[in-house]
């Protein structure tokens, strides 16, 4: 199984919030590490104190408990914060749809005047 695969398993997690969007869409799904026998997927929230985390954490550890890895991990990482650039295409197609207006992705830095 690779990251791609586990990527795509974890599209089954939605956000609690948005129930139509899932946490790899909404970019909180960071990283997927995977060696030898151990998976680690690594949650990055929307913000320090997102009500919902501790739901996410709980729905990741179900969606990945049958997968053939010796360990499995889920871990909340605050070292890179969270922006709307990690929203992905079809995450930005989804929050358009459920009546959101989704920011723009900024390449470089914003200057204000």
């Amino acid at each position: 199984m690779n990251r791609e695969e586990v990527l795509e398993i974890l599209q089954s997690v939605k956000d609690p919030e948005i129930p139509k969007l899932s946490i790899v869409d909404l970019g909180v799904v960071t990283d997927v590490e995977i060696t030898n026998d151990k998976l680690k997927v690594v949650l990055t929230p929307t913000f320090s104190g997102c009500p919902a985390l501790k739901v996410m954490e709980d729905d990741v550890k179900n969606a990945i408990k049958e997968l053939p890895f010796d360990e499995k991990e889920v871990t909340v990482s605050f070292e890179k914060q969270w922006s709307s650039n990690l929203i992905s295409e079809r995450g930005r197609k989804i929050l358009k749809e459920s009546g959101f207006a989704p920011p723009p992705k900024i390449n470089g830095l914003v200057q204000i005047d």
